[in-house]
């Protein structure tokens, strides 16, 4: 059983007041995080940065800062913890599913080490190595995990949209193949090819989804939600990936994100998949 603690607004804990004062084992305390008591510091570790109650202020500037020009870089909650809670500075929210599709994307050479801490990836890991390098899954995972926008990315079997008229429909995904001509009988080789199909391998079917949050949003949870066919192989869940973020990094940029929108089409297939698809050995 643990004590319960109560905390002025800027986070000191009230001392004697319905609660033990003798030592604990547990550190998890004001807004679920851990106090660091080491070398009488005194500080909550806020994800990437470590706040100060007794002052209410954080030793590191807040990577958003620019955002509400008129605090501090060290303020807390810009100092209203009444209305605000303080923005973690980790956006991007995964599971271990798709920590392995994103590693998968990765361009091997580029030997990527990101941190998760509670779901979430420090983009801080990665910073260095997105500025410089090629890779336009890392460059992506960077700017969206740096991002203030949470998003979640996430496997999945099934899926809700929203039609115009708001009504929620269940979608189900059916498991991805990779597809290759000269697999097929002769005959009807023969009509893909007078089709324009190429000869070489590729994958057929829906990798994944992106469900923007806002007016008929089909996310459930007010987030940018990412999910990626939960039937499909590590290398289809790895194309799904890159995909997906081309969608997603369109947005948060203020740009056309959906099919068939000016610029889309060449941002999540030349761009991403199509890159990844080669990288893995797919011929197109």
């Amino acid at each position: 059983m643990l004590p319960l603690h109560n905390y002025y607004p800027f986070g000191l804990q009230h001392k004697g007041y319905n609660n033990a004062t003798t030592q604990e084992n547990n550190f998890i305390k004001f807004q679920g995080q851990e106090l660091e008591e080491d070398l009488n510091k005194n500080t909550y570790a806020f994800q990437w940065r470590d706040y100060d109650p007794a002052i209410g202020r954080f030793n590191k500037i807040d990577r958003y800062s620019e955002k509400y020009s008129n605090y501090s870089n060290y303020s807390f909650t810009i100092n209203n913890p009444i209305i605000y809670k303080e923005i973690k500075g980790d956006s991007l929210k995964v599971t271990n599913d798709a920590i392995l599709a994103i590693y998968h994307a990765l361009d091997e050479s580029s030997n990527v080490q990101f941190e998760v801490k509670n779901g979430y990836i420090n983009p801080e890991s990665i910073k260095d190595q997105a500025e410089i390098s090629d890779d336009i899954v890392l460059k992506d995972l960077y700017e969206i995990a740096s991002h203030e926008s949470i998003v979640e990315l996430k496997m999945a079997t099934n899926y809700k949209v929203k039609d115009k008229e708001g009504k929620v429909y269940d979608r189900n995904f059916e498991t991805p193949v990779d597809f290759n001509i000269s697999d097929l009988p002769s005959a009807e080789a023969e009509m893909y090819r007078l089709f324009g199909n190429p000869e070489g391998t590729t994958i057929q079917g829906n990798l994944g989804i992106t469900l923007i949050p806002g007016v008929n949003s089909s996310s459930e949870s007010g987030n940018i939600q990412v999910l990626i066919n939960g039937y499909g192989s590590l290398n289809h869940r790895a194309v799904g990936v890159a995909h997906e973020f081309g969608h997603v990094v369109l947005y948060l940029n203020g740009k056309p994100h959906g099919h068939f929108q000016p610029g889309v089409e060449e941002a999540v297939y030349d761009k991403r998949a199509d890159v990844v698809k080669k990288r893995l050995g797919y011929d197109y």
